[in-house]
C-alpha cells in the first residue's frame, strides 16, 4: 500500500473529458479537470460568497482483469464541459525532471465518478453486460 490520501471532491468538469491510448499496450486514459469552488456565509458581508476555486487533475486508466475494464472509454461517453460530479479517488503527487529541476503537482487517480442529482436530473440506465 502506498502513501495516496483518499479524497472526494464535488464540482463541474471544465472541459470535455479527453480519452487517449498508450502505445504499446493499448490502455486508455481518461483525462479531465474538476473545478471546485466552496461557498460559505460571510458575517461581514452577511451573504454567502465563494470562496478560491480549486482545479483538481483527474484521470482514470483501464483496469486490467476487471469485469468493467471499458470503464474509461464509458465515461468519456457519459460525461462532458459543464456536468457536475462526485469524484471518488486517491491524491497522488506527480513528479517530473526538466532543465535539472524537480516540477510536483496533484492530481487524483480516479476510482469512481459520478453526477451529482444537485443541479440536474440524473437517471441511472443498467447495463446488464457489466457486472458489480
Amino acid at each position: 500500500m502506498s502513501n495516496e490520501i483518499p479524497l472526494t471532491i464535488v464540482g463541474n468538469i471544465t472541459k470535455d473529458p479527453e480519452l487517449r491510448y498508450r502505445p504499446g499496450g493499448g490502455e486508455a486514459v481518461l483525462r479531465f479537470t474538476v473545478a471546485s469552488t466552496p461557498h460559505y456565509y460571510s458575517k461581514a458581508e452577511r451573504d454567502y460568497v465563494d470562496g478560491e476555486t480549486t482545479f483538481m487533475p483527474c484521470w482514470v486508466n483501464s483496469r486490467g482483469g476487471e469485469p468493467a475494464n471499458a470503464y474509461p472509454e464509458r465515461l468519456s461517453q457519459t460525461f462532458r464541459r459543464g456536468d457536475h460530479v462526485i469524484v471518488v479517488g486517491d491524491l497522488v503527487t506527480q513528479a517530473k525532471d526538466r532543465d535539472g529541476e524537480t516540477r510536483r503537482w496533484n492530481e487524483l487517480r480516479v476510482r469512481d465518478v459520478g453526477a451529482s442529482p444537485r443541479f440536474a436530473d440524473v437517471t441511472i440506465d443498467r447495463d446488464s453486460d457489466v457486472q458489480e
